[in-house]
């Protein structure tokens, strides 16, 4: 099985990319295990439970940010420790945030 991380900038909250999560797991859950880090402590709790229920591990940074840099910092360290621990497969990044294009490249 394949392990993909998804990293998005917000909590853990519905919309677009929320959607599409739920959407590839019921397509490919037999086939990708699937990690999603979020680093805001934003976090609907039954949407969460249902998440988890799809097999979802959901990462969270529970962070609150005060600037560009200290974002920054926060999530790349998070991030190092996550691509320490495990492995994956696939990383995607979705965000329109310019810490989060930086740590991609």
């Amino acid at each position: 099985m394949k392990k993909v991380l998804l990293v998005s900038s917000q909590g853990i909250v519905r919309g677009g990319l929320q959607k599409y999560l739920e959407n590839a797991v019921l397509s490919t859950g037999d086939i990708y295990k699937y990690d999603w880090y979020f680093p805001m402590d934003t976090c609907d709790e039954k949407y969460a439970k249902q998440l988890r229920g799809y097999g979802i591990n959901l990462i969270a940074g529970k962070h609150v940010f005060n600037g560009f840099i200290n974002r920054h910092n926060m999530v790349y360290n998070d991030l190092r420790k996550i691509l320490k621990k495990e492995k994956y497969d696939i990383v995607y990044i979705n965000s329109g945030d310019i810490a989060f294009q930086y740590i991609s490249v």
